[in-house]
Parts: C-alpha cells; sequence; structure tokens
C-alpha cells in the first residue's frame, strides 16, 4: 500500500501505507512538488492527515489535512468508498480531524503546491541559561511568534543540559536570504547575547526536508523509544507571569530527572487559521503555538518510571493551570486523559456533529478506543458541544453481518499501524 502518483494538475493520491518520508521524497521525484507536513519520516500519512498534519510549512501551506480532496475508505460494514466534498461529504468532513473513529483510509487524494524554489533554514543555539535569561527568550518568542509573517515558521526546543536547561531555536524561511534577514535580524538582537551561534543557509526543498528530517529513507526499522507525551494548543500569548512560573517548574525539577525529556514550541497560525473554523473537524484554528512535552527512559526501553508521569504532567500543569481538558493536538496522543477530557481537548465544539456522524456511519461502533469518538454525546460534554446536524446521512452504514466483521478485523490488524502511527508526529 505504497502507492504514488502525481497528475500533471499536481493533484497526488497516495496510499496509507506511505511513510512522511517516502511522501516528501516520492513527491520531489515527480515533478518537484510540495505538502505541508510533519518532519519525522516514519511517522504514517493515515493518521497524520486524519488528525491535522503539522509542520514547517504549515503556516505558508496550511495542515495537511487543508490538502486533502478525498479519501478512499473502508466502512464499518465492510465497503469501499469516497468521501469528497460531493460525495459523502459528513464523512468527508469527519475524516479530516477525527478519522480513524469512522473508517479505514487506504488512499488520500492530495491537492499539491510547486516546492518552494528557495528555503532557508536556520538555527540559534545558545550556552547554559539561569531562569530569568530564558523566561525572557521565551517572552520575546512569543511576542515574534504571535505577529511574524506566515513565509517564516520556528520552533524552540527546551530540554535538560550538564546541570542546566537548553534552548534552541530552528526553522525555516520561505524566501530571499535578504528578505529573510531583514524580518529576523531584528528580533535576534532582542534575545540574551552569551554564547549565542546563529546560523541560516539558502537551500532547495528537498535538501531542507533532509536538513529538518535527516535521512528521508524508511527502508530500515526506527529504533524503539518508550515515551509518555502531552501536548497543549494556546490561541492567546501566556502571561509573563506563567511563562516564569513554568520555566521554575523546569529548573527545579528538570534538571537531572528519571527521564529524557524536551518540550518544542512550535509557532502556529498563518495558513493554519485561513480556513473556516468548521470546514474540517479539526478544532483548533485559532491556535498561535503548539506546545508538546515529551518524556522516555533513559534507555528508551521499558519500563518507563512511574515518576514521569507526574513530572510531565504537573509540568503542563504549572503552564495552562491545570486544566486537563485544555486544547490539545490529537496527533500527540495522551492516553492519561479520560474519554471526556480527550473529547474537549481534541474536539472541541465539533464533538457532537462527530457523534451523530459516527452513529450514521458505524453504528456498531466497530473502530472504538478509549478515546475515540463515541456513539451517543456524553452528558457532561453537552453543554460545552453545541449539537449540529450532519447535512447528509444517504450513506449511513447498515448493520455488519459477521462475515463484514470478521473482514473489516483483518484488515484493522493488518494496517493497523499506518492510522495509529501518528503519535508523535513532529519530529
Amino acid at each position: 500500500m505504497k502507492g504514488l502518483s502525481v497528475s500533471p494538475d499536481g493533484t497526488a493520491v497516495a496510499q496509507t501505507g506511505n511513510l512522511l518520508g517516502d511522501l516528501a521524497q516520492g513527491l520531489w521525484d515527480q515533478g518537484q512538488r510540495a505538502l505541508p507536513h510533519g518532519t519525522c519520516p516514519y511517522v504514517g500519512i493515515g493518521g497524520h492527515a486524519s488528525f491535522g498534519g503539522y509542520g514547517f510549512f504549515s503556516r505558508k501551506a496550511g495542515l495537511l489535512l487543508d490538502t486533502v480532496q478525498s479519501a478512499e475508505v473502508v466502512l464499518a460494514n465492510g465497503t469501499l468508498t469516497t468521501a469528497s466534498a460531493t460525495q459523502n461529504p459528513d464523512l468527508f468532513w469527519a475524516l479530516r480531524g477525527a478519522g480513524p473513529s469512522f473508517g479505514i483510509v487506504t488512499a488520500w487524494t492530495f491537492a499539491t503546491l510547486a516546492a518552494p524554489p528557495v528555503v532557508i533554514d536556520f538555527e540559534i543555539n545558545f550556552g547554559a541559561f539561569v531562569p530569568e535569561n530564558l523566561t525572557a527568550a521565551l517572552i520575546s518568542y512569543q511576542a515574534f511568534g504571535s505577529t511574524a509573517p506566515r513565509e517564516i515558521s520556528m520552533q524552540a526546543v527546551l530540554g535538560p543540559s550538564n546541570g542546566g536547561i537548553y534552548l534552541s531555536f530552528d526553522g525555516d524561511y520561505y524566501g530571499s536570504l535578504d528578505d529573510f534577514h531583514s524580518i529576523f535580524d531584528p528580533w535576534v538582537e532582542t534575545l540574551p547575547s552569551f554564547e549565542r551561534n546563529v546560523s541560516a543557509t539558502s537551500m532547495n526543498w528537498i535538501d531542507a526536508q533532509v536538513a529538518k528530517d535527516g535521512d528521508l529513507s524508511t527502508s530500515s526499522p526506527e529504533p524503539h523509544d518508550t515515551f509518555f507525551a502531552k501536548s497543549l494548543l494556546i490561541s492567546e500569548p501566556s502571561t509573563n507571569a506563567s511563562l516564569s512560573a513554568w520555566v521554575n517548574y523546569l529548573f527545579d525539577h528538570g534538571i537531572s530527572p528519571a527521564t529524557n525529556w524536551f518540550v518544542e514550541i512550535d509557532m502556529w497560525g498563518g495558513a493554519i487559521a485561513d480556513p473556516p473554523s468548521t470546514s474540517t473537524s479539526f478544532a483548533h484554528r485559532d491556535a498561535i503555538f503548539g506546545y508538546q512535552f515529551y518524556a522516555s527512559s533513559k534507555n528508551g526501553a521499558p519500563p518507563y518510571p512511574s515518576s514521569g508521569f507526574s513530572f510531565l504532567n504537573e509540568m503542563v500543569a504549572t503552564l495552562n493551570n491545570g486544566n486537563l481538558s485544555a486544547p490539545a493536538y490529537p496527533n500527540y496522543i495522551d492516553p492519561t486523559l479520560s474519554p471526556n477530557e480527550s473529547h474537549v481537548a481534541y474536539y472541541g465544539t465539533g464533538f457532537s456533529r462527530l457523534s451523530q456522524i459516527k452513529s450514521a456511519f458505524d453504528p456498531e461502533n466497530l473502530f472504538s478506543s478509549n478515546q475515540s469518538i463515541p456513539l451517543s454525546v456524553p452528558p457532561s460534554t453537552t453543554s460545552s458541544a453545541p449539537q449540529e446536524t450532519p447535512t447528509s446521512q444517504k450513506n449511513s452504514s447498515p448493520h455488519p453481518t459477521a462475515v463484514h466483521r470478521r473482514f473489516i478485523e483483518y484488515i484493522i490488524l493488518f494496517i493497523f499501524y499506518i492510522i495509529f502511527d501518528s503519535v508523535n508526529t513532529f519530529f
């Protein structure tokens, strides 16, 4: 299931056995085409596009799901059907934001873009920080990212290093080197200057992908990791006091933890916010920054230390005042959220419509997990999720027969990793 073809008009059909490395290289090889997507070559495109699909190019070109024109999907009754704006439009809406609850997508049709002719790949690395300087750098980054033009995309990365906390910035600019410096350099001057190293290199699209992703080849297995991850999407800048308290937590508890950990703070906004909030089931168009919190066992092998859960949970709580249902990115699955918490955090006000569509296309709840869309709206979320009526239910799934169910179960076992290989997406 690794078919990938690009038509003369730039439309690409990609089967969901493809991983992001396959997609990036294949599109480049077939006419120097591009899509916005994450940077981990081993992430499957099935789940990545189903739950969002954020990457450095997203501020310029949107999420990967925004480029989807149609989907080929196996339904709970065993039928293979197409979902698009004109065929099964409710299913099409649901697949772009909550796909695995509704079926098995076997192929996506994307509207690709001509790859940008020039990409400026840049990095800023610092020496050791004290809490006050780290807080000041994050406040400056937040102010810049809230107003930066969509041609620039960046992430801050923090983690423990040599008895302190390190900070680095890296990203891409889609334009000339001169234009990049005119936007970037004034902001850099607001950052702490000690032991600061800034680099910016002009390159083509595919070389920029390799610079961020490493080798795009997926021919050998990815190393195993035992980890716990959480996420947070914010639509308003954090207060200076909140950032200061968070940095103090990192210095107090993150210098010598029982895990290897890091935090990524990604700039959102730009083209991500262009589509109407109800155009897809992705719920967080208004996000301006996305946080990913990640901690793994020291050697990457089981077991994951029990203290690692409280360490990361408290890290997030310090930043979001303990709100377990705060907006979060469903491609960074947090298994500790309850069903109700995850439904609010991942799907927002579109949850009730998703539940209605679920009842139409999967009435036996075949595609289910602890955090999947249920058949009915839990009472605790009814008040926060306004009822919306699906525009079309003419293709509702009939009651599946035993043969259909067995057939679907085999398919699920065969390509389970494709749909759910979207955890930890933006590496």
